[in-house]
This record gives C-alpha cells, sequence and structure tokens, in this order.
C-alpha cells in the first residue's frame, strides 16, 4: 500500500495526526487481544487440568470394573454370575459319551402296562383285513407318565352282634388312620422328597399340589412329614460295622429301635428294644386293643390298674409269635374312669393309659 506525502506543512500535521490516532487505536486493540490471549491460555490450562482428572478417573473406574476377590479385597459374593461366550468355545476331542462310559438310555421292557395293535383296514387292492390274522415285525414303545390323581381309600369301621351272648365288637381301623380324613404315607413321603430333595418352599409345594391333583396341600402337613422323616436316621449306634435304624412307628406312643441281631440286649439307650407297644379304640367301651410288635416269640403278660393302683385284669397270653401281634382287652365290666395297662414281653414292661367311658 503506497502512501503518499502531501508537499505543505498543514496536510502534514493532519496526516500525522490520523496515524497517531490509528496507531493509538491498534496499540489499544493489540492490548485487547493481549487480555483475550490471556484468558485462552488461563482457560486452555484448565481445561488440561480437568482431561487430565478425568482421564485418572477413567483408569480408576476402569481397575474398578477389573477387580474381584482374586485381585482385590473384595469379598468372593461381589464378583457376580460369570458371564459365558454368545458363541461357545470349539473344544477339541470327539462329542458324545466318552470311551468306557456305561450310558443310561430307554430299554424295552417284555411286559408293558398297555399294548396298542397297529392293523391295516384294507390292503391296497380294496380288499378288507378286518379279521385277518396279523403277525408283529415291528415293536416300538412309548415311556409315559400317568394322569396324576390322588388315590382315596375308605376305611369303615364295622359293628358285629355277637349270636350267643348278644354283645356288640367293633371293628378297628389299621395302625396309623388316625383321623376321619387325612393324607397317606406316599403323599408324605413326595412332600418330603419335594422340600428335601428338591429344596422347594411350602408355597411351592403347595402350588404343586394344586396344580397336579386339584388339592392344595397344608404347610403345617408338609413341615409334620419332615419332622417324622427326620426321626428316622441311619447310622451305627452300637459300633459294630454296619448301619443300625432309628425311627418313630407313626401311632405308636413310643421309639421303636431296630437294630443288628449281633447288639447286645440291653435297657440303655441306643440298645436293642425287644418290643414295642401300642393302644387302640381307646377311649374304648367294650373292647380295648392292645397293638405289640414283638421282634422274637415271646412269653407276654397284661396288667391293667385303676386309678388307685389296683389290680382289675390280669391276662397270661402265652408265648406269642415274632412280628404284629394284636389282643383285645375286655373292658365292658370296667366302670368309667382312667386305668392303667401294664404290657410284660420278656424283660421289657411298657405302662400306657387307658381311658374307659361311653
Amino acid at each position: 500500500m503506497s502512501l503518499s506525502i502531501p508537499s505543505d506543512i498543514e496536510s502534514l500535521r493532519e496526516l500525522a495526526f490520523r496515524l497517531i490516532v490509528r496507531i493509538e487505536t491498534l496499540e489499544a486493540e493489540n492490548r485487547q487481544l493481549g487480555a483475550k490471549m490471556l484468558n485462552l491460555e488461563a482457560g486452555n490450562r484448565q481445561m488440561a487440568a480437568r482431561i487430565q482428572s478425568l482421564e485418572a478417573e477413567n483408569e480408576q473406574l476402569r481397575a474398578r470394573l477389573k477387580a474381584n476377590s482374586q485381585n482385590s479385597h473384595l469379598p468372593p459374593s461381589s464378583d457376580g454370575p460369570r458371564k459365558q461366550p454368545a458363541i461357545p468355545r470349539k473344544r477339541g476331542g470327539p462329542k458324545g459319551g466318552k470311551k468306557g462310559h456305561k450310558g443310561d438310555t430307554l430299554k424295552m421292557v417284555a411286559n408293558p402296562e398297555e399294548t396298542v395293535p397297529c392293523r391295516p383296514t384294507v390292503c391296497s387292492c380294496g380288499q378288507v383285513l378286518e379279521g385277518i390274522e396279523g403277525r408283529i415285525v415291528e415293536r416300538r414303545q412309548v415311556f409315559n407318565l400317568p394322569e396324576p390323581k390322588l388315590q382315596v381309600t375308605e376305611y369303615q369301621r364295622l359293628v358285629c352282634k355277637c349270636p350267643c351272648c348278644q354283645r356288640q365288637s367293633s371293628g378297628i381301623f389299621p395302625q396309623g388312620v388316625n383321623a376321619p380324613v387325612q393324607y397317606g404315607s406316599g403323599v408324605k413321603a413326595f412332600t418330603t422328597l419335594l422340600s428335601v430333595r428338591g429344596c422347594l418352599s411350602y408355597q411351592k409345594i403347595q402350588r404343586i399340589f394344586q396344580d397336579l391333583f386339584g388339592q392344595a396341600i397344608n404347610e403345617s402337613t408338609v413341615y409334620s412329614a419332615n419332622q417324622k422323616a427326620s426321626c428316622a436316621i441311619l447310622h451305627d449306634r452300637d459300633n459294630d460295622g454296619d448301619i443300625d435304624i432309628t425311627g418313630s412307628d407313626e401311632g405308636m406312643d413310643v421309639l421303636v429301635l431296630f437294630e443288628n441281631q449281633g447288639a447286645v440286649p440291653s435297657r440303655e439307650p441306643g440298645s436293642r428294644m425287644q418290643a414295642s407297644f401300642s393302644l387302640a379304640a381307646n377311649p374304648c367301651r367294650e373292647r380295648c386293643a392292645l397293638i405289640m410288635g414283638l421282634p422274637a416269640p415271646t412269653v407276654v403278660t397284661v396288667a391293667l390298674f385303676d386309678a388307685l393302683g389296683r389290680l382289675v385284669l390280669y391276662e397270661t397270653l402265652g408265648q406269642l409269635g415274632s412280628g404284629r401281634q394284636q389282643v383285645l382287652l375286655d373292658t365292658g365290666q370296667l366302670p368309667e374312669g382312667l386305668y392303667w395297662c401294664r404290657a410284660t414281653a420278656g424283660a421289657v414292661q411298657w405302662t400306657g393309659a387307658v381311658v374307659v367311658a361311653d
């Protein structure tokens, strides 16, 4: 850019004045730009410090994500479920069971529960094949579950009148049938299996019974079945190297211990009990049943005492065989009240209460 210099003094003065104003303006703009540059540099330093802080925080977060119970102080419970790869890794070796592995597959049975013949009805020529004997050329078996259903068994206690003495004798319900309506041992075993082996809650067991059998079993029933099953414990009580079974017989009011024959008879806890006893039809009027479990033939005697300890009945039953035995005690001539029944089988004695009432 060329600048023409005037020749007269006034023009030179005017030009010099304009130049001075221009220089002052540029100096002011220069100062403003310098201040802006300082502000930008300060902001740049702040941004750099912020970026450095964020990078450090990012590294800490990344390290925290990689931390587990093996490379940090975190407990194993903080590891969480391990993620499996979306695409399974290819592993070497042949597929299927290894050499020497015994397979467990379905095998045909000789006597199936149901047989369905698949007979041809019409020949390709149009001849009807009904009534013509056929031969089996191929068999196929389908293993299926039957329809789940609760089987109800009704026990009816009958009263019979003796044609000789005209007395009425009442039947006795089987052992374990103690209520008008109750679940059987199969249901209790199934609920115990679901609760203990299946680790299912009582509410889930209720839903399973409702869905399968249309009957929501009570929680107290499941609990009671678990408690009775817990009484059956396998262990070696006499330290002779084999397993003894300790359990409580349903309906019995005594604990029955079944141990091997090598155990020494003793009255100490844990030794082999020689007999077990229970009373049925109690309270009673005409008859009271004494149910005994004898491991071997034993001489048995029964005595009945009133509340004051006076002997009112004594019977020698002689030698009874092993197994379950049942004896009817005649209480028809006794007044109402509380009596004590004492049964003796060999060296074992048992006492139980008998209530005589109309």
